[in-house]
């Protein structure tokens, strides 16, 4: 028979439903306790994080809280509308707190009934496979080689799931994720885990979608429970978009204002530009017509250099020849230098050397 592994991820979330809801979904798992399994690790996680999660919501609804309070101050202009409105201010002030309270406690009261599932999960034998020293080597090994699941951080929980469901489970397997290291993988982990006896039949993100592909009765309460749960992710998600939309809406109306208060400068600098364009374009053209005017004269004594430089070196070329020929002429003609007393050092009359000497 197909086995069912829920990620922890899948479980966290339920943090945000009620509290009856996740109770029924709870109380069908343990119905249903051989068609499921769990891995040591999924455990673990779940105990180290369940708190921390719980509280991040809790600081969620704490913020909501605090900007509907924040959002309701109106100055009516008169003092009698305002204490009226005041008073009402309150009013409405305290709902809030009420609601936001009992939304706190529920979500205590959903944390707990998740703790008392996992505590129980061994007393009501599900199937669990434990970590073993061959199971963590072998997921870091994977870390290492860059193989999915898992991510770039430095732990290596989603290894070690996957490494304890290849050593050890036999059946058939549907994974219920949320994360993506194991719905982008899913093609490269059917390949890992399938060897002929046994195949991942798929990895889904609702728990009653894998309920589906083994044939286990259709459970309404179940399938309420995670169609609620698309409408709260959806919800959140247009929730974050009005926020989004609220923030981005006074920075609009900045670029708005922004952009009336400088139009007229740039209006008058547009105006400015096209003047100055008016008075440089005569002396533009008064540039091009001297440049047309003197085009001839530039060309004529570009000839008159050109004709210097030849005549130039016809004359050098000549003054050398000329040399030449002197040079042939008077070959062995000594030159007769005059002669000339110089003084004696003081060394040549010591020695009695004279210059003609």
């Amino acid at each position: 028979m197909a086995k069912i592994l829920i990620d922890t991820n899948v479980f966290i979330k339920k943090l945000r439903m009620p509290q009856k809801q996740v109770k029924e979904l709870l109380e069908t798992l343990l119905k249903e306790k051989d068609s499921y399994c769990f891995t040591e690790q999924n455990i673990d996680e779940f105990f180290r994080n369940i708190n921390k999660e719980a509280i991040n919501f809790k600081n969620e609804f704490s913020n909501k809280k605090n900007k509907n309070i924040n959002t309701m101050q109106y100055d009516f202009g008169n003092e009698k509308d305002n204490e009226k409105y005041k008073s009402l201010q309150e009013d409405i002030k305290n709902m809030i707190e009420q609601y936001y309270q009992e939304k706190e406690k529920e979500i205590d009261c959903v944390t707990n009934e998740l703790k008392k599932f996992f505590e129980k999960l061994k007393n009501e034998k599900f199937y669990i496979i434990n970590r073993t020293n061959d199971i963590i080597y072998k997921a870091n090994n994977r870390h290492l080689l860059g193989n999915p699941p898992g991510t770039d951080k430095v732990t290596i929980g989603d290894e070690i799931i996957w490494e304890s469901i290849l050593q050890e489970l036999k059946e058939d397997l549907i994974i219920v994720s949320n994360d993506n290291s194991f719905i982008e993988n899913e093609d490269f982990l059917k390949r890992e885990f399938d060897d002929g006896h046994r195949k991942l039949l798929g990895i889904v993100k609702d728990v009653e979608q894998a309920r589906k592909m083994i044939n286990l009765p259709k459970d309404e309460n179940l399938e309420k429970i995670e169609n609620k749960e698309k409408e709260i992710e959806q919800q959140n998600y247009n929730n974050w978009l009005n926020d989004l939309a609220e923030v981005i809406q006074p920075m609009a109306n900045m670029a708005n204002d922004i952009t009336k208060a400088i139009q007229p400068q740039i209006l008058q600098y547009q105006m400015i530009a096209n003047y100055l364009a008016e008075e440089i374009k005569p002396a533009i053209n008064v540039a091009n017509n001297i440049a047309k005017a003197i085009q001839p004269q530039i060309l004529q004594y570009q000839k008159i250099a050109n004709y210097l430089a030849e005549e130039l070196r016809a004359s050098i070329l000549q003054y050398l020849n000329t040399a030449g020929d002197l040079a042939n002429v008077m070959p062995n003609t000594e030159l007769q230098c005059p002669k000339i007393d110089l003084p004696q050092t003081s060394n040549e009359k010591n020695n009695g050397v004279t210059k003609n000497d």
